[in-house]
This record gives C-alpha cells, structure tokens and sequence, in this order.
C-alpha cells in the first residue's frame, strides 16, 4: 500500500519546486532581520575600536567590476567584545534557518569580519557560497550582516540589493541573516565626509555546519564543474 504524503507537506514541496523553476530575479528572497540586536553601548564601543583599527583594513580589488571596499579578517580575534555577537546570533539560529527556508543543521562555527564602505565603494552582483578561488564552501550555510554607522548617518545608497530588487536598508544595529546561494550585491555608497568614521560599517560572515563527507563534498564540487562547463556551450 502506498504511503499518503500529508497535504500540507505535499503543498509544501510543490511550492519550493515551483520556486526553483522560477527566474530568480523573480523570487522573493530568503532572508530575515533583526532590529537592534546589540545594546546601545556595545555598538558605541564597536564603533570606537573599529575606526580606530582603520590603518589595519585592507583594501579589495579596485577594478570597479567586483568589489570596492575595505576589510579586516576575524574581529572576533582581534576584539573580545565581537564574540559576543556570535552568541546572539547562536541564539537567533532557529529563527533564521526557519525565516530563511533552509533544512536544519549542526552549529560549527560563526566567521567574523568586519567591512568598511566609503565613497564610492561598492560590491557588484555575486553570490558567497563560494571562496574567493570559486571553490564551493558547502559548510556555509547562512550569510550575515550587523550593520552600524555614525550618527547622524552621513552616506546614502549602500544597500543590500538581491536579484528581484528587494533591498535592505542599512540601519544601525540591524540584523540581515539570507541565503548566501543567491546572487547580490551591496549598492554604492555616496559619503558626504572624507572622514571613514561616517562610513557603512558593519561585522559580516557566514555561519557554518559541520562539514559534509568527502564523498558528498566531491559530488557538489563536480555539480559546480558541470555547471560552468554549460555556461561556455
């Protein structure tokens, strides 16, 4: 006797099928947002030592295509306090796995870094479930972003932008968890103060599970491989 599939979960399965069919310019992006999610004075003291770790940001490709931005790797290292943004993302994962539309997985780990953009800065249309040497990063299951800038806010643009033109504001102390599978980009800041501290600040990275075997890890390697092999015919 064949099994019934319940009518909600059948329901369901349809409806992320038909989402994959869909041109992705088309569909609404997965994503939640967190507002103020640090209290007022961690964001004040994460501004202060930020700006005064500028020297230290290391600037990324300028060829104005890709990206155009200031970074500096692993602030959680550098700055204690940066640690404790983990913890709440740790407690808001839940949330975000079932906001977002992804299956359920084991915590691994939480990068953390930090990027500046000031006039002129930019980060065309990508996606980051790939490393800078476009191998796949199976393990990166969600991308985030907690944003801060100075008061009053002194840019405009700069906005998370996905492929069907939904757009996150960059406000301070706000949350953006997404699907690091979908192409974006962050839109060009226009500043009006040479000053970097009026800047679009903000602690980035991606939240990680454990890493998948070898076997399934070659398989998705070789489905990446054919991919680009379709993309030259």
């Amino acid at each position: 006797m064949q099994k019934q599939i319940p009518r909600l979960a059948h329901e369901k399965k349809v409806k992320e099928s038909e989402q994959d069919n869909i041109p992705e310019r088309y569909r609404e992006p997965k994503l939640i947002a967190f507002e103020n999610v640090m209290p007022k004075e961690w964001m004040a003291d994460l501004g202060k030592w930020l700006h005064s770790q500028r020297p230290y940001f290391k600037r990324s490709r300028e060829d104005g295509q890709v990206k155009h931005n200031y970074e500096l790797a692993d602030v959680d290292e550098l700055h204690q306090p940066a640690s404790d943004l983990k913890k709440v993302i740790a407690e808001k994962l839940s949330e975000a796995i079932e906001k977002v539309g992804i299956s359920d997985f084991d915590l691994e780990h939480i990068e953390c870094h930090a990027t500046l953009y000031h006039h002129g800065s930019h980060f065309s249309w990508h996606k980051s479930d790939f490393d800078s040497n476009n191998e796949p990063m199976e393990t990166r299951r969600l991308s985030y972003a907690l944003y801060l800038h100075a008061n009053p806010k002194m840019f405009s643009g700069g906005e998370l932008e996905f492929a069907d033109g939904t757009m996150v504001e960059p406000d301070h102390n706000k949350l953006v968890v997404f699907d690091p599978r979908q192409r974006h980009r962050v839109r060009r800041v226009e500043c009006w103060s040479a000053d970097f501290l009026h800047g679009r600040w903000a602690i980035f990275g991606w939240i990680h599970s454990k890493p998948k075997s070898s076997f399934e890890a070659d398989l998705i390697k070789q489905k990446y491989e054919v991919y680009e092999a379709f993309k030259e015919i």
